[in-house]
């Protein structure tokens, strides 16, 4: 069964391959390129509509991942596609259902503009300005989070897709009740990857509400996600990697609700939320940056504090010293060295 996937993988690679190649000569207008766009498109839709996601991802454990598969290059077209998408230096990539042949385009168009768009911020304003909804960006430094995959302490890993319903339907229960938070702590490492993937936690989401009227009760799961993410925050590394599966759920949310149809009142209340929860995990790291400054800074005024009592007080070089720590400003600081 994986080498079957293996192969279709490959299939997709070397087919958008083509495409690339093909573009760097034509415009999306010339017949040529109409033919082969439609070619491609319609296998890759329909690989989605049966299976729900195609994720072209990276990670140090290998040149490319698809839905959590390792591939190498074979060819010069895998090895195309491959080089363009690592040039992007984003996580991964995420082909949604809905995808429409106009989106493909633009994930292709993305792809030949690898110099241009490097960056987060840069990535997201291009599909957004393209209306691109179904093509999902990660930049989540959770290893694999994204690609249903996590690497764990004894090198096995956890694969998404591959877990029984049951373990999912006891997350989404403990999701529900504010347990996930606990269950992490106590080294819970299949929560842990479930409670960092966007994709996992935006249908918990929706089976959450879908009985609801209240908009109150949307609040409450997005803060119990919230609480662990924010919880959790040591530093600013970690507050950024947080912020960005917490933006990354809004997205997925944002796509589901469209297909959906779910009442504009929930996405109102969805983004006032959303816009809370960020706020707090920007304060959370904020606060988790200043202890680690206060305490480097702590640990550098020890340090000179036993090189100058090392110092002669009538010294030339003490004195120096001295005028130099008085230049600067330490009004705001509880600090006393001399």
């Amino acid at each position: 069964m994986v080498q079957d996937k293996l192969a279709i993988y490959k299939h997709f690679i070397k087919g958008i391959g083509q495409t690339l190649a093909l573009t760097r000569l034509y415009s999306f207008d010339h017949p040529v390129i109409k033919v082969k766009v439609k070619e491609v498109f319609g296998e890759i839709i329909n690989f989605i509509s049966d299976n729900g996601t195609l994720v072209f991802s990276e990670s140090p454990e290998a040149t490319l991942l698809v839905n959590g598969e390792e591939l190498k290059s074979e060819d010069s077209l895998m090895a195309r596609f491959i080089q363009n998408f690592r040039n992007l230096k984003i996580g991964s990539i995420n082909l949604m259902p809905q995808l429409t042949i106009d989106e493909f385009c633009i994930f292709i168009d993305l792809l030949n503009n690898t110099d241009k768009l490097k960056e987060e911020g840069s990535i997201k304003e291009f599909l957004k300005a393209k209306k691109a909804v179904h093509i999902i960006p990660s930049f989540a430094s959770y290893k694999l989070i994204n690609e249903h995959e996590s690497i764990i302490k004894d090198n096995s890993a956890i694969r998404i897709e591959d877990l029984p319903p049951e373990v999912i339907k006891n997350f989404n229960l403990d999701l529900n009740i504010g347990e996930v938070n606990k269950k992490i702590k106590e080294g819970d490492q299949v929560y842990q990857v479930l409670a960092h993937d966007p994709e996992t936690l935006s249908h918990a989401v929706i089976d959450y509400i879908k009985d609801k009227e209240q908009p109150d009760e949307l609040t409450k799961i997005l803060w119990l996600i919230g609480d662990y993410l924010i919880s959790e925050i040591k530093s600013a590394k970690q507050e950024e990697t947080n912020r960005r599966v917490l933006n990354e759920l809004k997205d997925r949310l944002l796509i589901l609700w469209e297909e959906k149809q779910v009442k504009a009142l929930i996405t109102e209340e969805a983004h006032k939320t959303f816009m809370a929860l960020n706020a707090v995990i920007q304060i959370k790291g904020l606060f988790s940056l200043y202890k680690k400054h206060k305490k480097e800074l702590v640990a550098l005024i020890d340090k000179l504090k036993n090189i100058i009592k090392a110092l002669p007080l009538e010294s030339q070089l003490y004195r120096k010293v001295k005028e130099e720590w008085d230049k600067i400003d330490h009004s705001n600081l509880d600090i006393t060295l001399f």
